[in-house]
């Protein structure tokens, strides 16, 4: 085989390598170009999720209902010392009337 062949086979491989290359990065391309498109979709749909139709922050509203809450949990600390306590005079109170009637049955 001589120079000129070489040379020949030589540019047919470069070329034949360079359009795999070619198709390769196309092929990546696209791959990356799909990609995007659904993280755009789904950046999309996050925002959606988190962003009000009304002027005030979710954070901000989130923040009031955590305060607000924190109330609730100060009242009902409040309504269960107070139901103990009640439950206590009951108590007491059905101690008494046992006394009662014990006092009551022996004379």
């Amino acid at each position: 085989m001589d120079v000129i062949g070489v040379d020949v086979i030589a540019a047919e491989l470069i070329t034949a390598g360079g359009a795999v290359l070619v198709a390769l990065i196309g092929a990546g391309v696209e791959v990356l170009r799909r990609q995007s498109k659904r993280l755009r979709e789904v950046g999309e749909q996050v925002v959606e999720q988190v962003v009000n139709d009304h002027p005030t922050n979710l954070r901000d509203d989130l923040d009031k209902v955590v305060v607000g809450l924190e109330y609730v949990r100060k009242d009902l600390a409040v309504v269960i010392t107070s139901q103990r306590r009640q439950d206590e005079e009951i108590a007491g109170i059905r101690e008494e009337q046992r006394i009662h009637r014990l006092e009551h049955i022996r004379h």
